[in-house]
């Protein structure tokens, strides 16, 4: 995918909204089926690392439960659910969003899987919007063993190409934007220079992607924020039973994901216009009103977003696949 996206309208386009707008109103009319009839919930998986766009999901997720009324009854990331607590709990857990679903992260695949196991058989169980890659067959089968005939489970993906690899095994999967579209327009300073180029150094780069200028990626955490995780990942593998007394408050979950999105927002803002291989640096360029120059990861997750959900939002996007064009699109979109 290249260039501008076609000036053509889906039926869901309401002329009458910009891009921004468009986007928060359409997550939030899916967001609202996924969590039909629910009052309260358990929130799992909350992000405990510096990627911004987890947080940005989390907060998302969180702006529209406020929104609907729905209870947050508690807040866990991966390595603090106190996992006796969580065989009886009744509301529905809700996993948080992301690009995890099918192994490419180990430890949170593993998680997800024990919770689908663990908890009571009639809590309900519900992925909020996910990508999904399955990384092998082993993968495959582990998500048809757990969810094919789990009626107690509702799984939302954010694209076509997961849409595709989940409804072999379950028919009734949500395919609804990134939660992060919730926050709508996000303020944020004025450029310092015309580019930003901030770009993948995880397994997840375009390694035939070779940037001709200095790149950045999303930052590391405070001091005090990695000593906190350290100390729970060293509970969660050698003292699981007691991982739960390392849990933050919901008020302080929610203060770090703020911390964490805040520290994103500075970082794109530096540019008039990003250059990005990493979904949510698109989507929240995009929603603080700069242009994009999108390159794909090297499992095409951002264009396979941009195909879902972009034909009739008609942001400020184009797409690139080499450093070259992606740099003379940007000078070009940048005036």
């Amino acid at each position: 995918m290249r260039g501008h996206f076609p000036h053509k309208f889906s039926d869901d386009w309401n002329p009458a909204l910009n891009y921004v707008e468009h986007m928060a109103s359409l997550a939030r009319q899916k967001l609202r089926a996924l969590y039909s009839g629910i009052s309260a919930l358990h929130f799992v998986d909350f992000p405990d690392y510096p990627n911004v766009g987890d947080s940005a999901i989390a907060l998302g997720n969180l702006e529209f439960w406020a929104s609907a009324s729905v209870e947050v009854k508690d807040i866990h990331s991966l390595t603090t659910i106190p996992w006796r607590a969580a065989r009886t709990w009744s509301s529905p857990i809700v996993i948080n969003g992301g690009g995890n679903l099918g192994g490419l992260y180990p430890p949170i695949s593993h998680h997800r899987y024990k919770l689908a196991v663990v908890r009571d058989p009639r809590t309900l169980l519900i992925q909020a919007p996910q990508s999904v890659h399955f990384t092998s067959d082993v993968e495959r089968s582990k998500f048809s063993t757990l969810f094919r005939d789990d009626t107690n489970t509702r799984i939302a993906v954010r694209d076509r190409p997961s849409l595709e690899a989940t409804k072999q095994y379950r028919k009734d999967v949500l395919l609804a934007p990134d939660s992060a579209h919730v926050l709508g327009h996000i303020p944020a300073p004025g450029p310092e220079s015309a580019v930003i180029r901030l770009l993948r150094r995880d397994s997840e780069s375009a390694t035939s992607f070779s940037p001709m200028a200095p790149t950045v990626d999303w930052g590391r955490d405070p001091r005090s924020f990695e000593i906190m995780t350290w100390i729970r990942w060293r509970m969660w593998r050698f003292v699981p039973s007691m991982q739960w007394v390392t849990n933050h408050s919901t008020s302080t979950w929610i203060r770090k994901a703020e911390m964490r999105l805040a520290t994103g927002v500075r970082l794109l803002s530096a540019g008039e216009v990003l250059i990005t291989d990493r979904l949510h640096a698109m989507i929240l360029a995009l929603q603080m009103g700069r242009p994009v120059v999108a390159v794909d990861n090297n499992n095409c997750k951002l264009s396979s977003y941009a195909e879902a959900w972009f034909e009739s939002a008609q942001p400020n996007l184009r797409f690139a696949s080499t450093a070259a064009e992606a740099e003379r699109v940007a000078r070009t979109m940048a005036g």
